[in-house]
Parts: structure tokens; C-alpha cells; sequence
């Protein structure tokens, strides 16, 4: 098994050596997208978790108010 960050680094290393082996580089590739797009998805799931926790704070002190319809 190989590690991505080698793939993310090394990639002409790693095509190298599976030519060598009589495989298919084109699969590094391959990876190296579907790892582009995962980074992409995580980052954004990330940023709008961040987003639900602060209106998260924002609504507590709002209800405590009684300010209901703003809170929503």
C-alpha cells in the first residue's frame, strides 16, 4: 500500500516504478483526483460546519431573549 502524501509528492517516482512493474500509471492519476476532490469536499463540509457553529451562538443568546422570531 502506498501512503498519498508520496503519491502527492513523487507521482513521476511512483508512475516510474509501476511501469516497471507492467502496471498502469494512469491509475496514480486516478488517485491523485479522486484525492483533489475528496480535499475539496472535506474543506467545504469544514467551512459550513464552522458556519452552523457560530449561527449556532448567534440563536442561544437570541431564544434567552425571547427574541424567537429572529432567532429562526
Amino acid at each position: 500500500m502506498l501512503d498519498i502524501k508520496l503519491l502527492r509528492e513523487r507521482a513521476d517516482f511512483v508512475k516510474e516504478r509501476l511501469i516497471a512493474r507492467n502496471a498502469d500509471p494512469a491509475a496514480v492519476d486516478a488517485v491523485l483526483d479522486a484525492d483533489s476532490r475528496w480535499r475539496a469536499a472535506a474543506a467545504e463540509a469544514e467551512a459550513l460546519q464552522a458556519q452552523l457553529n457560530r449561527d449556532s451562538k448567534a440563536i442561544g443568546p437570541l431564544m434567552k431573549e425571547g427574541k424567537r422570531d429572529e432567532a429562526e
